[in-house]
């Protein structure tokens, strides 16, 4: 049983492209009121925040509270209206968004880290580059250069399976995914190579690898052109990356962050393929934790 406290709360944000509200979910793991020390904010990659559940870790051995929310149309705060509404659907609401949930926690003069993974590594990269107050270190884990290097690569890996499981995804992962008994199966075997290698996963995977594909869809199909890897240059915050070595995100699409962000460490994690957070549970949240408590890895 968890001995750690926890707060759930919401804050509005404005779409300023629309001007409608909308909610921002998030949770707060140990006390702000009662830490001194700089707060970690954890972007996941899709769905809700519960896909980052491990790392309560990071609270319980560091004492770091950790943020943890859902964007804007995903997980708790999804409106059917607007899941598909393109005014939602491009990184700078995101990152409008990521604004509004530190000024509404007040971390700008305490200081802040921040953890993304995948997409919302890429989220997290691109924030990062724009030189945000308070920022003081940054983790990436298993995130792409850009949509295209991301896209490329799940097309590539998916023609490593048999035959019959590459025709049933339609040859290529990232499209709109259907109910087919062939389909669910074929993705079942790509997610448990490529993605997470638990068997059996947690009940939060179970949810994620259901939901996966067409999350993926929605940010490939609107996103599609985003590299933020490009300004990766801009970013001068001491910065740590991880990924496994199963990983459908590779060394090759890992690379463009490792040269250009000048102060950065690049860690590998064998036992891991896309979820090393819950993969190699022990190993990663030592080495995350020790990165932000600034102790050698």
């Amino acid at each position: 049983m968890a001995t750690y406290p926890t707060f759930e709360g919401t804050t509005n944000f404005r779409v300023p492209a629309t001007g409608k509200w909308s909610i921002t979910w998030y949770k707060i793991i140990g006390n702000l009121g009662e830490s001194t020390t700089s707060p970690l904010i954890a972007l996941h990659g899709g769905r809700d925040f519960d896909f980052f559940a491990p790392l309560s870790d990071i609270y319980e051995a560091h004492k770091i509270p950790t943020i943890l929310y859902d964007q804007t149309t995903w997980g708790r705060p999804i409106r059917g209206e607007d899941r598909d509404s393109k005014p939602f659907r491009t990184y700078d609401v995101f990152i409008q968004e990521l604004d509004n949930l530190i000024d509404h926690l007040g971390l700008r003069l305490r200081g802040f880290h921040l953890l993304g993974h995948g997409w919302g590594g890429m989220l997290a990269g691109s924030y990062a580059a724009r030189h945000p107050r308070g920022l003081n270190r940054l983790i990436l884990v298993s995130t792409p250069g850009s949509i295209q290097q991301w896209t490329q690569a799940r097309r590539k890996l998916s023609r490593l399976l048999p035959w019959h499981f590459h025709l049933a995804l339609g040859g290529h992962i990232e499209r709109e995914p259907d109910d087919s008994q062939g389909y669910r199966r074929a993705f079942g075997v790509y997610f448990s190579q490529y993605i997470c290698r638990l068997n059996p996963l947690p009940e939060p995977m179970q949810c994620f690898l259901w939901n996966l594909p067409g999350d993926k869809a929605v940010y490939f199909a609107v996103c599609r052109d985003w590299d933020p890897s490009k300004d990766a240059y801009e970013i001068e915050v001491q910065t740590l990356l991880v990924h496994g070595k199963h990983d459908e995100v590779s060394e090759k699409h890992m690379k463009p962050w490792y040269e250009a962000i000048k102060d950065s460490k690049w860690m590998t994690l064998n036992k891991a393929s896309h979820t090393a957070h819950w993969e190699d549970r022990e190993n990663f949240m030592q080495l995350c934790g020790k990165f932000l408590s600034g102790k050698p890895l």
